[in-house]
């Protein structure tokens, strides 16, 4: 299996809201390593894509996250503060097919692995509410403390993810919101955001330029209603993902965005790269995979 990497770079956006944006996409012969110092710990696969770890909130440890790149913020399940007060309301888009009105709490201690954050402020639902896809698990892990790592490593064959960690003496990363790649389709170029939480890949409609007025299809369009969208599945002739062009399978999304990320283009589910290992590399700004 061929080995790819897609190097993007560190810029800010609006809102507050820090994304990767992605550079040219290049093929190398990069290895995985900077784990020497690191953590690793075993996770379940649900769903077929779905990484889900064990974590702890306070002095609960065993608890069940699911993590989430395509999640902005952090969120548990309301069960685990019951009795806390919450601030005040909360809207935020944490994936692209669900809003719902968030609680904001402040936790004296979150922590998947070796990542530890105190007195994190994070947001509280019902999570089966929030999604189908999370009534078993206990919380959602998103980017405001994955990316407190380096870089993390998901081996799908070893069932592991590991953590590269930065030195204690180490100059502080900006936390990104979100980790943005340049994906080609039909050699117009999109900016997706790498998300683990998702499947397949979607694009917004309204967001396609007029080059791909006409896009290069085969089959039948099949509608599907996803959460608060409609959208059309469709097979899409010559999408490069740091690699050769392919067909691939594609959700064109048409609704509104409230409070989304600025520049998103669609989202890129890991699991669409079919990869044995996937590698997100925060600091050096790259996607790697094989």
């Amino acid at each position: 299996m061929h080995r790819c990497i897609i190097t993007t770079s560190l810029i800010a956006i609006a809102l507050l809201n820090l994304a990767y944006n992605a550079g040219p996409n290049e093929h190398s012969n990069a290895f995985y390593a900077g784990y020497e110092n690191g953590i690793s710990i075993p996770f379940d696969l649900q769903s077929g894509f779905l990484v889900v770890v064990s974590g702890r909130v306070g002095p609960r440890s065993g608890l069940h996250f699911i993590l989430d790149t395509g999640a902005t913020r952090s969120i548990i399940d309301q069960r685990l503060v019951v009795g806390q007060a919450p601030h005040s309301k909360l809207s935020e888009v944490f994936s692209f097919d669900s809003r719902l009105d968030f609680q904001r709490i402040t936790l004296k201690d979150l922590g998947v692995g070796p990542l530890h954050a105190t007195n994190s402020e994070v947001g509280v639902t019902n999570l089966p509410e929030y999604s189908e896809l999370a009534k078993n698990v206990d919380g959602i892990i998103g980017m405001d403390l994955l990316s407190a790592s380096n870089k993390i490593l998901i081996d799908y064959g070893r069932r592991t993810v590991s953590f590269a960690v930065p030195d204690a003496d180490a100059k502080p990363l900006p936390h990104p919101r979100c980790f943005m790649i340049t994906v080609s389709i039909q050699g117009v170029p999109l900016r997706l955001v790498v998300d683990t939480g998702f499947e397949g890949i979607a694009v917004h409609e309204d967001r396609l330029p007029s080059r791909l007025a006409d896009l290069r299809t085969e089959g039948t369009p099949l509608q599907i209603r996803m959460g608060r969208f409609k959208t059309t599945k469709i097979r899409v002739r010559d999408v490069s993902i740091g690699g050769p062009p392919e067909t691939k399978e594609i959700l064109l999304i048409r609704g509104q965005r409230e409070n989304e990320i600025d520049g998103v283009d669609g989202y890129l589910g890991v699991a669409a790269l079919h990869a044995d290992r996937i590698e997100l590399d925060f600091a050096a700004g790259h996607l790697r995979w094989q």
